[in-house]
C-alpha cells in the first residue's frame, strides 16, 4: 500500500515539472494572440424579401369597371348614408333608378377607381370618401340631382345621442297634453308652458337643442310626445363632380323654397336700389315718371318763391337785375325781409333766415360768413 503511494507522489511531481524555456515563449505568444480583438468584416444584413399576394382578378375587373363607370357619368356624387337604416336605401335606390345608379363601395376600391380614370379634377373627391358613404352615378345635371335628394328626404324622431346640424326649436300654441308630470317635463328642458282650457300650451318659442348639440334623452321624449320630427332621412350630397364643367363643388345644399325666398328678397331690395338711383327698367319706370312729375311740381313751386330781381354789387354800385342775368361769382345783397335770390354763400353779415318752404325746418335758420344759403329762403 505504501509502495503504491509512492508511485503516484512521483507521478504527480513529473507533470508539475517546469516546461523548458522555448515552450514558455510558445505559451505566452498563444495567449497574447488570444487576447486581441479580432477584426471581423460587417457585412450588410439582407432585408428579407416582401411577400405581395397576388390581386384576385375579380377585385381588377371590379376598380376597371368602375373606373368606366366613373368617365362615362355627367355627374359623379359623394352622399351621406349614416344613420339611413337598409329599408330606406333601397327605397332610394328604387325611386332614383330612372335618374342615378346608387352604389355602397368599399373606400379602398374607390379611391383606386378614382386613380385609374387618369382623370386628375376627379382626385379631390377621395379627401371625402368616408365610412358611411356610398356613390351616386347619373347622366343627370348635378344640381338637378342634388334638388330631387333634397326634396326626398323624410323627417324622423328624435334619438338620444343624435348631433342637430341645426336649433331644434319648439312652437308656441297649444298642445294635445294633459296636464300633470309633463309640465315639469317641459320646464326642465326650458319650454314656458301653461294649462289653457284643460290641456298644456307652450307660450312662446323654446330652443330645445342648439346646432352642434346632441339631443338628451329627456328632449328625446318631449319631441316624441309633442309629435316633432327634427331630423330629415335621406342621402345627403357631400361632394358631386360636374364632368361638363370638370369641377368638384363641396357641400352642396338645394332648397327651392328657401332659394325662391331668396331670389324674391334680392328682385324686391334691386327694385328698390334701381328706384334710389333711377335706374331705367319696364318693372319700375312707371314709378319713376310719377316720381318724375312730382320733383316737376316741386320744381315749379320753388321757383314761384324766387324774387324777379336781385341787387348786384359791383364795386361800389348796386344795381337791380333780373335772376336769370346771375353767373356764378357775382355778389348779390340781400336785405332784411327779402328772399336770397340764388344758392351761394355768405361772404359778409349774419342774420337768421326762415327755410321751412324748402327744408321743412319751423324755425329761421342762423347763418354767418361761410354758410351756404339756398334761393327762394
Amino acid at each position: 500500500m505504501a509502495k503504491e503511494e509512492k508511485q503516484k507522489i512521483e507521478e504527480q511531481e513529473e507533470v508539475s515539472e517546469a516546461p523548458e524555456a522555448g515552450e514558455v515563449e510558445e505559451e505566452q505568444e498563444e495567449l497574447e494572440e488570444a487576447q486581441e480583438e479580432p477584426e471581423v468584416e460587417e457585412e450588410e444584413e439582407e432585408e428579407p424579401e416582401k411577400k405581395i399576394g397576388k390581386v384576385p382578378e375579380s377585385k381588377i375587373k371590379a376598380v376597371k369597371e368602375l373606373a368606366e363607370l366613373l368617365k362615362s357619368s355627367k355627374t359623379v356624387m359623394i352622399v351621406s348614408i349614416r344613420n339611413l337604416p337598409s329599408p330606406q336605401l333601397q327605397k332610394i335606390k328604387k325611386d332614383l333608378r330612372e335618374k342615378a345608379d346608387v352604389m355602397v363601395i368599399k373606400k379602398s376600391i374607390l379611391i383606386r377607381a378614382i386613380d385609374a380614370t387618369g382623370v386628375p379634377e376627379m382626385a379631390a373627391l377621395k379627401e371625402h370618401i368616408e365610412s358611411d358613404c356610398a356613390v351616386a352615378f347619373s347622366k343627370e345635371d348635378a344640381f338637378e340631382l342634388a334638388a330631387w335628394l333634397t326634396e326626398n328626404r323624410n323627417p324622423i324622431a328624435a334619438k338620444e345621442g343624435q348631433v342637430a346640424t341645426e336649433n331644434i326649436i319648439v312652437p308656441e300654441g297649444p298642445t294635445d297634453l294633459m296636464p300633470g308630470p309633463a309640465i315639469s317635463e317641459l320646464g326642465s328642458a326650458g319650454i314656458q308652458v301653461a294649462v289653457e282650457e284643460g290641456k298644456i300650451t307652450i307660450k312662446k318659442d323654446s330652443t330645445v337643442v342648439k346646432a352642434g348639440e346632441a339631443v338628451n334623452a329627456n328632449v328625446a321624449s318631449i319631441l316624441q310626445k309633442l309629435d316633432i320630427k327634427p331630423f330629415m332621412i335621406g342621402l345627403n350630397p357631400t361632394v358631386l363632380y360636374d364632368s361638363d364643367a370638370k369641377k368638384i363643388y363641396v357641400g352642396v345644399k338645394i332648397d327651392k323654397e328657401q332659394a325662391l325666398s331668396d331670389l324674391l328678397e334680392a328682385n324686391s331690395k334691386s327694385m328698390g336700389l334701381a328706384q334710389n338711383i333711377g335706374y331705367p327698367a319696364k318693372e319700375i319706370i312707371g314709378s319713376l315718371l310719377s316720381r318724375a312729375q312730382v320733383h316737376a311740381q316741386a320744381l315749379e313751386k320753388l321757383a314761384q318763391l324766387m324774387p324777379d330781381t336781385a341787387h348786384l354789387i359791383k364795386g361800389n354800385d348796386v344795381n337791380d337785375v333780373k335772376i336769370s342775368e346771375l353767373s356764378k361769382g357775382n355778389i348779390v345783397l340781400v336785405k332784411a325781409g327779402e328772399k336770397v335770390p340764388a344758392d351761394g354763400v355768405i361772404v359778409k353779415g349774419a342774420g337768421h333766415i326762415d327755410e321751412s318752404m324748402l327744408t321743412g325746418e319751423s324755425k329761421p335758420v342762423k347763418k354767418k360768413i361761410g354758410d351756404k344759403v339756398i334761393g327762394g329762403a
